[in-house]
């Protein structure tokens, strides 16, 4: 298992989808551990999934 950013499972993240070498859609979810959720409950794999439109500095970092 990869580890992840710490925030993710519980603040969400964004996700910057290239093609070919250019950007083609940006998209938002929110977090899959949400406060109080027990680890063994059934989650939903991509809560509150959203467009998005990424800054800069995410541009930059992508």
């Amino acid at each position: 298992m990869r580890p992840s950013a710490r925030g993710i499972g519980t603040a969400g993240e964004r996700a910057l989808q290239f093609f070919g070498g250019h950007l083609s859609h940006v998209g938002r979810e929110g977090a899959v551990l949400a406060s109080g959720t027990p680890c063994d409950q059934r989650k939903t794999a991509h809560p509150g999934l959203t467009p998005w439109t990424a800054s800069p500095a995410e541009l930059d970092v992508a």
